[in-house]
């Protein structure tokens, strides 16, 4: 898909820059803890680059659908990300993103009014409110929604790209995109898709609450299950410190961490974040061989990403480093 952009660059920013990642259409401004050493936050460079199509070249009209940008960037992310990495490997980061929607929703309630995909944004409510991961991760299993009823990955590829050139250099609202997509697959439109009892296109966007469908992340399992099998171990009746220290961290990859964590954190009364901070240093520098514990060797691990994620108060922007 040819955005007429001729040259892409990425300029690093600050620290203090509060973002993972802000698109332009010829620049995205990033921030430096994506200079990890081994490549493991590139899927941050690929979301901010498929905001070209998505968000750019196509944009939203006003923030209530922001989800236009977002769950269509998302689902671009991981499109790609498939194509480059495989499918494990995606489903395991989408997994991570998973979580941070649970999290969310449970910390605001499932039926708060924000948590739709098309918002209303009243007077008093700050538009700040509105961006958190219902956008995003709810926007990606509606994409995908509408994905999993073409069946065919090459024909919905296709209405990608058809998406992109009926709409360039406009703005639009949620009802032109599925509009469109009900004419681009007029067998759809005929079988009536759109009112399927519990997935109406309508309860999708103005319903607010946990999404209907959840695309399948077991191509993820292979690399979910030891993280998981991990966190089992740690709450334990009784801890099994040997089992634990026999699992080799350093061959994870980096959202295996965060998937371990988020486990974790899932099982954790309020109040335990520190202490759980704490036992994940030591356990990484007994993994590592090193003797000293401290939040230094934690923070080159890259592991207090998730924590600070899911910690209360601190939002989720820096989770996936996404914008």
């Amino acid at each position: 898909m040819s955005c007429n952009i001729h040259r892409y660059d990425l300029l690093f920013m600050p620290p203090s820059f509060p973002f993972g990642g802000m698109e332009n259409p010829c620049i995205t401004f990033v921030t430096p803890c994506l200079l990890a050493g081994d490549r493991s936050l590139v899927d941050v460079i690929i979301h901010e680059i498929s905001h070209s199509w998505f968000g750019n070249l196509v944009t939203n009209a006003n923030w209530g659908d922001f989800w236009l940008n977002e769950g269509f960037t998302m689902y671009a992310q991981r499109r790609i990300s498939t194509e480059l990495y495989g499918a494990e490997y995606t489903c395991l980061e989408a997994a991570t993103g998973r979580a941070l929607l649970r999290k969310h929703m449970d910390n605001t309630g499932e039926n708060h009014p924000l948590n739709k995909l098309k918002v209303k944004i009243k007077y008093g409510i700050d538009p700040d409110e509105t961006y958190h991961e219902t956008p995003y991760e709810k926007g990606y299993c509606f994409v995908s929604y509408l994905a999993h009823l073409v069946g065919d990955q090459n024909k919905f590829d296709a209405f990608l790209w058809a998406y992109v050139d009926k709409f360039k250099f406009k703005s639009i609202v949620a009802e032109d995109t599925l509009n469109f997509y009900l004419d681009y697959f007029p067998e759809l439109k005929k079988q009536d898709v759109e009112k399927r009892p519990g997935f109406e296109f309508d309860y999708w966007l103005n319903t607010p609450g946990w999404p209907p469908y959840l695309p399948d992340l077991s191509s993820g399992d292979n690399l979910m299950k030891p993280a998981e099998s991990l966190a089992l171990l740690w709450f334990a009746a009784e801890l099994n410190i040997d089992a634990i220290k026999a699992v080799d961290l350093c061959s994870w990859k980096t959202y295996q961490i965060v998937y371990f964590l988020d486990k974790l954190l899932e099982k954790l009364p309020p109040g335990y974040y520190r202490s759980t901070q704490f036992l994940f240093v030591s356990h990484v520098d007994r993994n590592r061989g090193n003797t000293q514990t401290g939040t230094g060797d934690f923070c080159n691990y890259r592991a207090p990403t998730s924590l600070v994620t899911c910690a209360p108060n601190h939002g989720t922007m820096m989770s996936g480093g996404r914008s």
